[in-house]
């Protein structure tokens, strides 16, 4: 790991986002984009600062976070300015918003405590910093046992989680009426594994509970390569299906 001892937190400079891994991503946002022709919003996938954090010290980071608070909370600062940069010139490029992904927002990583402490503040420093700049921000919210209520508030457009793995429930959700929409449905690992009928399921399950509003059918998180594209097509194909079924109900 990049930080081993407290003062090397104090050490973290800010990047340059056109070079390194970030300018990497960027070139391949632009390519994206190109191929995409505004035919679909791209979300650039961003981590929280307290996410970077944890990524540069691993489980040194908690023991930090006790012994040398202000130390962590002026890295936290410098990452999160990164962040804005480059999330700023993502969007400049033609993205629609963010993939605001939070892996420390679960109590198997922290506690709430903690969370408000040393997440809450930075995440917000970067999800208001792109407010103008984007029209549709996600807030992702990944693992088990996840701090929904802490981040179900925070100004973005739509909520990604696990869903059917753990909480909130989809009917907890729509029942917090947040205004927001859910981005997810789909366990990923049924994806990898072409489970078609889980997948299937998933999707009715999905459109019939929100009755087909404020809903983007999508994997719970990533994808783990490698897929089958024809899975994929099943998705994309199913969801249509379930969605003109799910509307001639209505209009019925």
């Amino acid at each position: 790991y990049t930080i081993e001892e407290p003062g090397d937190w104090l050490s973290l400079n800010a990047l340059d986002v056109e070079q390194g891994a970030l300018g990497r991503e960027l070139r391949s946002l632009s390519s994206l984009l190109a191929m995409v022709k505004g035919e679909a919003p791209v979300l650039v996938t961003v981590f929280s600062p307290l996410t970077t954090a944890e990524k540069l010290a691993g489980a040194k980071l908690k023991a930090h976070m006790k012994s040398d608070p202000d130390k962590v909370k002026c890295a936290l600062a410098v990452i999160a300015d990164s962040t804005i940069r480059y999330a700023k010139r993502a969007l400049a490029l033609g993205c629609a918003g963010v993939f605001f992904a939070s892996q420390m927002s679960s109590y198997d990583h922290a506690t709430l405590t903690e969370y408000q402490e040393f997440g809450v503040a930075y995440d917000l420093q970067v999800l208001q910093a792109i407010q103008e700049a984007s029209w549709f921000n996600v807030m992702h919210i990944h693992g088990n046992n996840v701090m929904y209520d802490l981040l179900k508030d925070y100004p973005v457009q739509g909520i990604s989680w696990h869903v059917w793995e753990t909480d909130p429930t989809v009917e907890a959700f729509l029942t917090a009426n947040t205004g927001k929409c859910i981005v997810g449905g789909l366990q990923r690992f049924n994806i990898t594994n072409n489970l078609r009928a889980e997948l299937k399921q998933e999707i009715e399950n999905m459109v019939e509970l929100t009755n087909g509003k404020k809903l983007f059918i999508a994997p719970g998180c990533v994808i783990r390569a490698p897929f089958d594209w024809e899975t994929l097509l099943f998705v994309k194909e199913t969801v249509a299906s379930a969605s003109s079924k799910n509307a001639k109900c209505a209009r019925v």
